[in-house]
């Protein structure tokens, strides 16, 4: 079992991987329903583990041809030395981890998203579905380089084909830029919502106090108010708040102050009379005012956090609130809250549009790998000097034809035909 363990964890890394790659297409699902003697559904459940379980054992039997394949290469390329040189390199994980060197590998990832999401699993079941790829890539070409006599001219012809895939690459490498562009942006403006949201909270927790409104019983609407919001305004302070801000934040600032437009009007008049009781601007004349006798809880609202101006309220809301000490800066900080929503929604928009599904470009990288494992075995039959076919059949015959000779033999023919009866 020692011996084992490290193809073990090799296959279930790549399972995993594999899995949440064929999820995030809509092939495979995680999802699974029990049935009963009368084929009705009675129960469902998900569980990531069992699909990868199953896929563990769908992928035995390819990764057997392939380890066969990779042998057959070897002896293609080099007779007797080649065959126990591919050997010895597919033994060598496990001799590893009889000597007790081989390293411990992430296999199991520590989340799975259910549709995918746009999550790889583990980064080592990655590698090893790219590097089970390059080595079919490999395997497959050297033998059908064999098979066909293929020589510098397919090698020639194969060439010009990877320098323009080589130029196109370069096209998929520019389009990731630009998604990791928008990825920075959309980021970015779930940072102004999460610090919105916690600038708020703050100042409607000292409003709360200072107001006296849990002495005086919720002595206006915007005692009960402040707690109401606040509820809402802890959902917007998640790290990641994903595609839920886009579906569930405010459109309006109505949707903040409870829907009903008369409601509205009273809670920003009872802020806008408890700012100018707090924070009393003095007008000196000639456009210029003077915030001399401010209360201590009166700040300037950052910049970043208003950046949008409040609707009309008959003139009881300051213009440039951008620069007005305020003890409670609603004003600013909701209509910010309105329009960061439209911005998120615009930029993920354009994501979408940009990079589509990325499980689609991770599969086009698996595919490039499988190229690359091609271009490689063109150097490899080179680099052994194995492309100066003489007089003799290619190896690939004389295999083929040892097989055969061995499927005639009659007990193979009773044991198949005995296989066939039962």
């Amino acid at each position: 079992m020692i011996f084992l363990k490290p193809y073990f964890e090799i296959l279930f890394a790549a399972a995993w991987s594999l899995q949440q790659i064929l999820e995030g297409l809509g092939l495979r699902s995680s999802s699974f329903t029990e049935v009963n003697e009368h084929q009705h559904i009675v129960a469902s459940y998900w569980s990531p583990g069992q699909a990868t379980i199953e896929l563990l054992g769908m992928m035995l039997a390819p990764f057997a041809i392939l380890c066969s394949l990779f042998v057959f290469a070897g002896y293609i390329l080099g007779g007797l030395k080649g065959t126990l040189l591919t050997i010895l390199i597919l033994l060598l994980p496990g001799l590893l981890s009889l000597l007790s060197v081989w390293p411990e590998l992430a296999v199991v990832p520590t989340d799975y998203v259910v549709g995918g999401g746009g999550k790889l699993s583990t980064i080592t079941g990655f590698i090893v579905i790219v590097a089970l790829a390059l080595t079919c890539g490999w395997s497959l070409n050297i033998i059908s380089s064999d098979y066909f006599r293929l020589g510098e001219k397919y090698r020639n012809i194969f060439d010009h084909f990877w320098y323009l895939l080589a130029i196109s690459s370069g096209i998929f490498f520019v389009v990731e830029s630009s998604d990791k562009q928008y990825e920075s942006e959309i980021a970015y403006q779930e940072s102004i919502v999460n610090s919105s949201s916690i600038f708020l909270i703050d100042q409607l927790d000292r409003y709360y106090l200072d107001a006296d409104c849990k002495k005086e019983g919720l002595v206006n609407e915007t005692c009960s108010w402040s707690q109401r919001v606040k509820e809402k305004l802890y959902d917007y302070t998640l790290r990641d708040l994903g595609s839920y801000y886009t579906r569930s934040g405010p459109d309006s600032i109505e949707d903040f102050f409870g829907g009903n437009n008369g409601l509205t009007s009273i809670i920003r008049r009872e802020i806008a009379q408890y700012n100018a009781k707090k924070c009393p601007i003095e007008d000196l004349g000639g456009g210029s005012k003077s915030f001399r006798n401010v209360d201590s809880s009166c700040i300037r609202t950052p910049s970043e956090l208003c950046r949008e101006y409040p609707p009309e309220l008959d003139g009881a809301i300051e213009k440039n609130l951008m620069i007005t000490p305020l003890a409670l800066a609603t004003e600013c900080v909701l209509p910010n809250l309105i329009q960061g929503k439209k911005r998120l929604q615009t930029l993920e928009e354009k994501a979408a549009k940009q990079g589509g599904n990325p499980y689609v470009k991770w599969m086009i990288f698996v595919l490039l790998s499988f190229l690359v494992g091609v271009k490689i075995s063109n150097t490899t039959v080179k680099l052994v000097n194995s492309t100066e076919h003489d007089n003799s059949p290619p190896r690939t015959h004389q295999i083929l034809n040892f097989l055969r000779r061995l499927f005639n033999y009659p007990f193979l023919k009773l044991f198949i035909l005995i296989r066939k009866s039962e």
